[in-house]
């Protein structure tokens, strides 16, 4: 009987064998546990990439760049200074001055868009270096958005022969008897008052401006 139960036994355990031989030979047949997987294809780093479905692939998301902040503006000013703070965030004194086709731009019918008022001469140094400037922003920026009113109180053949030499593209108004506060308070040359939409002075500058800070101060808060 222990002899029967000992061949048994091994019979049994010969049997068991044979079954896990028999899986393994068929585990390695179908590649085992990785068989569907692909290895991903190293990026320039070296690292494993990612395997991404062309058919489900969303556009990239541009970065969302935060605007800059006036007082940024400021502090980063080398060619001009701010002037006139006392008037920042009151509303800008209306005035109806002629364009040199002799028509009338009253600056209260610009509300709804921005407003560079410019004060400017044909002999100042730093006005025609800041010319190409505003001929850019005009480019850049439709009348729409934003209106160019550059104002000159010398005569209007000067004016208007400078005017076609240097082919400017925004409004150029001549100034005729005494404008409203912070207007007639210009002393020196180009002096500009950036107004807002509301019709606001955000910001008045003294000097030369050049084109990034024109954009700067007209997008900042």
């Amino acid at each position: 009987m222990a002899d029967d139960r000992r061949q048994n036994t091994m019979w049994i355990g010969a049997g068991a064998a044979g079954v896990i031989v028999i899986i393994l030979i068929i585990w390695s047949l179908v590649g085992g546990p990785e068989a569907d997987l692909e290895p991903a294809e190293p990026n320039d780093s070296g690292a494993p990439g990612v395997v991404v479905d062309d058919g489900n692939e969303m556009p990239p998301i541009p970065p969302v760049m935060p605007r800059t902040g006036m007082a940024e503006v400021i502090r980063a000013a080398t060619t001009w200074q701010p002037a006139f703070q006392s008037f920042y965030g009151q509303p800008a004194p209306d005035f109806t001055l002629k364009d040199l086709s002799g028509n009338d731009h009253r600056l209260s019918s610009y509300l709804g868009k921005q407003v560079m008022v410019v004060f400017w001469a044909t002999w100042c140094g730093p006005c025609k270096l800041e010319v190409p400037s505003l001929k850019q922003i005009r480019n850049e920026m439709g009348p729409d958005n934003l209106a160019i009113l550059a104002i000159s109180n010398e005569k209007e053949d000067v004016v208007k022969a400078f005017a076609t030499q240097q082919g400017l593209n925004y409004t150029v108004l001549l100034a005729a008897g005494e404008l409203p506060a912070p207007f007639n308070g210009v002393t020196g040359i180009p002096c500009s008052f950036f107004i807002d939409a509301q019709g606001k002075i955000k910001l008045a500058t003294e000097g030369l401006l050049e084109t990034k800070e024109i954009r700067s101060i007209l997008d900042a808060q």
